[in-house]
């Protein structure tokens, strides 16, 4: 999408479950990965 920065995350291992985010590229946005994951079921 134009003027838009996408932010995706699958998961690992299993099927389903994508997250995608939209945000306008006039907005400071950046993506933070952490060590360990949280797993929710």
């Amino acid at each position: 999408m134009t003027g838009y920065v996408m932010f995706r995350k699958d998961r690992l291992g299993r099927r389903g479950g994508v997250l995608i985010l939209y945000i306008k590229e006039s907005t400071q946005a950046y993506e933070i990965k952490l060590e360990k994951e949280a797993e929710c079921e």
